[in-house]
């Protein structure tokens, strides 16, 4: 018996190993899934994790993923302190989500300050539900390499090869709101003109006039009655 109704123990088989199983992708989460995966590289993956934990003094546990073993974030501002000390102030090694992600954008806010470009970060969520490990392993690969010019006090381990300059951040660009019935004029007007133009109209000056009154109409008094 099953929720009143009688089912066979193949059919009731079937469901409750359906409900067990992994969530499946499909369309293009599916796609972008499989574009990852082709891309991913083991090898450049074990070479960061022996890095992170030579360097941090934390070793992986045996027989758990790069993403189980940082998703915490804990051994990453291990990692990022040991590079520069202090540079994570606070590390949560409580179990709560909230904390462990955290963890996580403090050690992408170190990388940005340790010299690792934009383009190279990944998002808290790259790591904590494994979006995109790809971008992960790489910038750890990258903040081995920018660390070596911004970290000169840091004895080693190295990983990989230090870039010839840091990259600057870019700065946030100016912008107004644009709404319904404006469009996009506030941008407009904010455009400053870098040339000199002769042609502009200058406003007439109309100080020596006098002031134009309108006139007066006639009232025609009415007729007396008789």
């Amino acid at each position: 018996q099953w929720w009143g109704c009688s089912v066979s123990y193949p059919v009731f088989f079937f469901l409750s190993r359906g409900m067990s199983d992994e969530v499946q992708h499909y369309g293009l989460d599916k796609e972008l899934a499989e574009k990852m995966a082709a891309k991913h590289d083991p090898a450049l993956e074990a070479e960061v994790c022996k890095w992170i934990a030579t360097a941090s003094g934390t070793p992986q546990p045996a027989g758990t993923t790069m993403q189980e073993w940082l998703k915490s974030g804990v051994v990453l501002c291990q990692l990022a302190n040991k590079l520069k000390p202090g540079v994570v102030k606070k590390v949560n090694t409580g179990k709560l989500a909230f904390m462990q992600m955290e963890n996580v954008s403090s050690f992408i806010a170190a990388c940005r300050e340790l010299g690792v470009g934009e383009a190279d970060v990944f998002s808290t969520v790259d790591l904590y539900e494994g979006k995109n490990m790809n971008q992960v392993t790489q910038c750890i690969y990258s903040l081995g390499g920018a660390v070596q010019l911004t970290c000169p006090g840091f004895p080693g381990p190295h990983l990989g090869i230090a870039p010839r300059s840091v990259g600057k951040s870019d700065p946030k660009r100016p912008s107004v709101m644009a709404t319904q019935m404006g469009g996009f004029a506030g941008v407009m007007e904010r455009q400053k003109p870098t040339e000199r133009a002769d042609y502009v109209v200058k406003p007439i000056d109309r100080s020596g006039y006098a002031p134009r009154t309108p006139p007066q109409q006639s009232v025609t008094p009415s007729s007396a009655a008789p």
